[in-house]
């Protein structure tokens, strides 16, 4: 290397690699980030450089992925490169630089490391250990080495050390903590796995899956449901098995052993620690994360579900489409994670027809705001004078509709979306109408319905897969899809790929509904072949899919 073409980058604020992920994996160190570069400067590579050796990176286009840059960097080159541990050589030195197109050398000494890397700056004397090797950095370069156990113990010391300098409440809880991890863990000999849906309600895939657990048991593993205590489904859940507090100190001590979390809400484990999680970067490693989906997804939800925002290690999905739309949008996972199984909570789905058609509509952000503890949704003031107010009201009052439906010996019923659950308080002064609450199972719902009325929600696929008839309302479409809601469109076309009609208006959905009561609520043959071609799978062993990908995994 010419000398005379290396700079040593001077450290700014602004002016850093993050790196985002690090793996060992047989013997290869996996190292993932990206670089933020001024905007006069062209990289044509990426390489690291390893006790003297250079060894290229894949660069990939990720910029909708990395957060907003400072207007003095105009740019962020993201890479990915695979080191090869020789096991003669004892000790590896790493740096990490760019040469530019006109052949000019930068080494980029200033490391920053994302919540889900093994290791931080934030405590001094921070380190890695897995499979036989340490892992450490300066905040310039990596170092890794082969280590025994007195390393390892010295290791440990030396962080402990520098924990207790800091002098802070957490930091002496976390030294109790490692200790303690550290001397029961050799001797944990079943695997741990937390399975919970949101923290403080159960019944979706999560309770499914955990049902499917207590009935199939696997003697070489302990699992438990999570939720947060003095919630009505907590005695339910307690017939099926082990219940702890989500979020509690058994749960997150579980996490720290390495359990495997099992959920259909996005809880990674740096949400659940918060700014604690600095204590336990390293033994949080081996926290498995895997994502069973509250319903499936038909829009483009990849800025939210990307690998780097929550790095999922399993993405259960159900449809042929979903699957591809996973590995085609920038979600940036393979097929080693995405995974088609179908969601556990179809397994329960039975039909136990009562002549009900519900109307089940999703909910609307900007109709919505967080209440001021942050624990449940308010409505907006502007509510009432909303065109989804008004509209739901003209639907539940429509005479025409009401007529027709006792007629042909039909009820009317209405759930509202967990999010929007205030509105029932507006609505439940019209007598007519059967109002399901929250604590009502929506499997039970889906069972005493002939059929519902949705408009952009995954409750359609639930429906459908117990091939009833359903009809999406979509009177406010260009609202909803103009960006106030959190919507952005993906490879779903309601008109082509839709598991029943699009109404548009209260007058036509108020006559489809009269036409399919008139044909006792029969399931069209156009909508049966639609159904039978999304789905890949049709019967009731998703869970024993869910698990045997899990176990995989391992």
């Amino acid at each position: 290397m010419n000398k005379l073409n290396l700079i040593y980058e001077k450290i700014e604020e602004n002016d850093y690699t993050h790196i985002d992920f690090i793996k060992l994996e047989n013997n290869c160190l996996k190292i993932e980030g990206y670089m933020l570069l001024p905007g006069d400067t062209n990289v044509s590579e990426i390489f690291f450089k390893i006790n003297g050796h250079e060894c290229k990176a894949e660069l990939f286009d990720r910029s909708q992925v990395i957060p907003t840059l400072n207007k003095s960097i105009s740019q962020a080159v993201a890479f990915k490169g695979k080191i090869f541990l020789d096991k003669f050589v004892k000790k590896y030195k790493i740096s990490i630089y760019c040469r530019t197109n006109g052949g000019l050398v930068i080494e980029k000494k200033n490391l920053n490391f994302g919540h889900f890397a093994p290791i931080g700056r934030e405590i001094k004397n921070a380190y890695w250990h897995k499979n036989g090797y340490i892992l450490k950095t300066n905040g310039n370069e990596l170092y890794i080495k082969k280590c025994r156990i007195l390393m390892r113990l010295t290791s440990e010391a030396k962080f402990l050390y520098s924990l207790s300098k800091k002098r802070k409440k957490h930091a002496f809880i976390a030294i109790a903590v490692r200790c303690v991890r550290n001397f029961i863990k050799p001797f944990i000999r079943k695997d741990i796995w937390l399975v919970s849906d949101r923290a403080d309600k159960a019944d979706d895939n999560g309770e499914a899956f955990f049902r499917y657990m207590s009935e199939n048991k696997d003697k070489k593993l302990k699992c438990y449901f999570a939720i947060k205590k003095n919630f009505i489904d907590i005695e339910r859940l307690g017939k099926y098995g082990n219940v702890i507090t989500f979020a509690g100190w058994q749960y997150k001590f579980y996490m720290i052993l390495g359990a495997f979390t099992v959920s259909s809400h996005d809880y990674a484990y740096p949400d659940i620690f918060g700014i604690n999680a600095i204590f336990y970067r390293d033994l949080l490693y081996d926290t498995k994360f895997i994502f069973l989906q509250h319903g499936v997804i038909k829009d483009d939800l990849s800025e939210l579900f990307n690998k780097y925002n929550k790095n999922f290690d399993i993405f259960v999905t159900t449809t042929r489409q979903e699957y591809k739309s996973i590995l085609e949008y920038k979600y940036f996972y393979t097929k080693k994670q995405v995974k088609l199984t179908g969601l556990p909570r179809y397994d329960l789905l039975y039909d136990n027809s009562k002549k009900y058609i519900t109307i089940m509509p999703t909910w609307r952000s900007y109709l919505v705001r967080r209440s001021d503890n942050g624990k449940s949704w308010q409505l907006q003031e502007n509510f009432l004078e909303s065109d989804y107010y008004k509209f739901y009201k003209s639907f539940l009052n429509n005479k025409k509709l009401f007529s027709e439906a006792q007629r042909f010996g039909y009820t009317i019923c209405f759930v509202s979306h967990p999010n929007m659950q205030e509105e029932l308080n507006l609505l439940k002064k019209i007598k007519s109408v059967i109002f399901f609450d929250a604590k009502k199972p929506y499997r039970d719902i889906f069972a005493e319905s002939d059929m519902i009325v949705t408009d952009y929600s995954s409750v359609a696929f639930d429906f459908a897969y117990l091939r009833k008839p359903l009809i999406y309302c979509q009177f406010d479409s260009e609202k909803f899809t103009s960006g106030l809601h959190t919507y952005t469109q993906g490879y779903f076309e309601y008109e082509c790929d839709g598991l029943g009609e699009v109404e548009t208006t209260l007058e036509a959905t108020v006559s489809r509904l009269i036409e399919y009561m008139e044909n006792g609520c029969k399931l069209k043959d156009k909508y049966r072949e639609r159904i039978d071609s999304t789905f890949i799978f049709s019967d009731k062993n998703n869970c024993e899919r869910v698990y045997n990908a899990i176990k995989e995994l391992k």
